[in-house]
């Protein structure tokens, strides 16, 4: 599923020769699509302040928590609003470690520093602003149990509005997915967008990383093979290759942080 797709409606007739017409270069489809969408959003979002609800977006970021702690192993992956006021990373570790069953202040404590570092860093990454069109490719190879799914589309990783958790809904439904990949997939597309803009922040960015804008709304039949999702039950061998495959990911993401 591509991220960037849009309708056949996008798609301009061509001018008749005798039209008075001025020849000029029309927009891309990914700037009209993106247009109408807007429009539309706040043609919502007027109605909803008619009816006196409130209109805001919550601004998401991804934060793992990977550690150990009273000889206990702590994993865990949680998107964290960074306008929160109320809850805080103290309440959080209070709460997921009586969830656990763990008692010990310092593991409290421990997760709670990890989630603030996290916090800060993202902050740093996203109160900077981008302007314009920023598409990478986005690569999901995720499993849960003995289901495991890979696919990969483009995504715009400076638009606000973009929400992966709507994409990810969507594509479980697609794909008659469990509830439970919404979150998983949601979870990376967050954590890939974040390595991407900070990537784009730092100057770090190679050519090949940054897609060209869309100018076409369906792909080459060539390519389709590429950007489709695929869906496999594993095998209790493929499970133990994939559970080695994730501790050694593990160590690797633990040695970056």
């Amino acid at each position: 599923m591509d991220a960037t797709a849009v309708d056949d409606a996008d798609t301009a007739p061509p001018a008749a020769e005798d039209s008075n017409v001025d020849n000029k270069e029309l927009p891309s489809l990914t700037t009209r699509k993106r247009a109408r969408e807007e429009t539309v959003e706040r043609r919502e979002d007027a109605l909803k302040r008619a009816a006196g609800e409130v209109v805001f977006f919550e601004n998401l970021v991804p934060i793992r928590i990977d550690l150990e702690a009273d000889g206990r192993k702590i994993k865990d992956t949680i998107t964290w609003n960074l306008d929160e006021k109320e809850t805080t990373p103290e309440t959080f570790a209070s709460i997921l470690c009586e969830d656990m069953g763990i008692t010990s202040t310092s593991a409290q404590q421990l997760i709670a520093t990890t989630i603030k570092r996290q916090i800060q860093a993202l902050n740093q990454c996203y109160t900077r602003t981008v302007r314009g069109e920023e598409l990478r490719l986005i690569e999901l190879d995720l499993r849960l149990n003995d289901v495991c799914i890979k696919d990969q589309f483009e995504w715009d990783i400076v638009y606000p509005k973009n929400s992966p958790e709507d994409f990810a809904k969507a594509l479980c439904i697609d794909l008659g997915l469990d509830g439970e990949f919404v979150a998983a997939i949601a979870y990376s597309i967050r954590e890939q967008v974040h390595q991407h803009r900070q990537t784009l922040l730092n100057g770090d960015l190679l050519p090949e990383e940054s897609l060209e804008p869309v100018q076409r709304a369906i792909r080459d039949i060539e390519e389709v093979s590429e950007w489709q999702p695929e869906v496999e039950i594993l095998t209790e061998a493929q499970i133990k290759a994939w559970e080695k495959k994730e501790d050694r990911e593990a160590r690797h993401a633990r040695r970056r942080r």
